[in-house]
């Protein structure tokens, strides 16, 4: 990822992909990025003009996030470079699991410790699994004893999925606010971040 942007505007956009795209004023983003004032402004100012950023006047502060046109195709290259992290184990536990599934969700999002790259090597693999409610058992069970990791996979239909929202179900409001999509992004930033509004992950 670092790789596509320049040192300081990755910087940059890192904070609102951790931040949950939430707005953020231009001291903010020095004292997050470790960048003097006059670079984050120059960084800001090419990426309102790309298009990237949306900026908003608030009494007589500037305020930044990106926008929802660019938001799903910049935040899933930071979410597969947290893939990529992973141990291999852990990788292909997920690799296998959904090569395994012969209904495939709208959205599988890894959360808890695996997320956030505190995994330990007994740690348990969890998962958030939205739109499908397929049967298998056989198929964790088998990835576990090939691998050595437990995995422990919440299943949703859309319309659970939808109600755990709207009730502000603690378990899965944490399981998208620490996670990120390892399959379905559009899905993820589609549906649910621009659905359910942009500050939604904050």
């Amino acid at each position: 990822m670092e790789t596509l942007f320049r040192k300081g505007i990755y910087q940059i956009l890192k904070v609102f992909y951790v931040n949950g795209n939430s707005e953020v004023h231009l001291r903010e983003l020095a004292r997050r990025t470790g960048l003097n004032e006059n670079s984050i402004s120059r960084f800001l100012n090419e990426l309102v003009n790309s298009k990237i950023l949306i900026s908003r006047k608030e009494a007589s502060v500037r305020k930044f996030y990106v926008s929802d046109k660019f938001h799903g195709s910049i935040f899933s290259s930071f979410d597969f470079e947290r893939f990529n992290k992973l141990s291999f184990d852990r990788r292909k536990s997920i690799e296998d699991y959904l090569k395994g599934l012969k209904i495939k969700p709208f959205c599988l999002i890894l959360f808890g410790s695996s997320a956030r790259g505190h995994a330990k090597k007994d740690s348990d693999l969890d998962l958030l699994e939205i739109g499908s409610l397929e049967k298998n058992s056989i198929l964790v069970k088998d990835i576990e004893s090939e691998r050595g990791i437990r995995l422990q996979v919440i299943r949703l239909d859309l319309d659970d999925f939808k109600k755990s929202i709207l009730d502000k179900d603690a378990e899965i409001l944490s399981a998208i606010n620490a996670g990120f999509p390892v399959f379905g992004k559009d899905f993820f930033y589609g549906e649910i971040e621009n659905k359910f509004g942009r500050n939604f992950r904050k």
